[in-house]
């Protein structure tokens, strides 16, 4: 009872009111201040969770990038090389090839068939005379004319 007579003489006066209100508010705010403090904390707990996580992947991720990246440049290079061996191989190859066929195409020349048998056979038309010279120092080299 005692409590409402506290309540019906407060409400009496104006000036009661504010100082049970304001009394209320800091009791609230006390009360209230630890669980909001908590709460606080718990927040920035779960976002430093959160950023330790994000830089934990992060730097997983750049390590293996590394070590990705250390594998692969000198298997790069390697593979370079190759290429460049290859190239040189095909260079030489496609003038081998050009050479063989201007001697195939040469081969099926009517205009050509005697030389052509000459060189094959070492065999010289019997209306040619071999010319042999003789050089002052003794060396000797024997030409067909023309």
């Amino acid at each position: 009872m005692s409590a409402l007579r506290q309540l019906s003489s407060s409400s009496r006066t104006g000036q009661g009111r504010s100082i049970d209100r304001a009394a209320d508010r800091r009791r609230r705010h006390a009360a209230a201040q630890p669980v909001r403090q908590q709460a606080k904390n718990h927040r920035y707990r779960l976002l430093m969770a959160e950023s330790v996580g994000k830089i934990t992947v992060s730097v997983a991720v750049c390590s293996v990038s590394i070590a990705t990246l250390a594998n692969i440049v000198p298997a790069r290079l390697g593979q370079q090389e190759k290429l460049q061996e290859l190239q040189s191989e095909v260079t030489m190859t496609e003038e081998r090839v050009a050479k063989l066929k201007s001697e195939f195409s040469r081969s099926f020349d009517p205009a050509q068939a005697r030389e052509i048998a000459q060189e094959q056979t070492h065999f010289t038309d019997p209306n040619r005379t071999p010319v042999v010279w003789i050089d002052r120092k003794g060396a000797v080299s024997a030409t067909l004319p023309d």
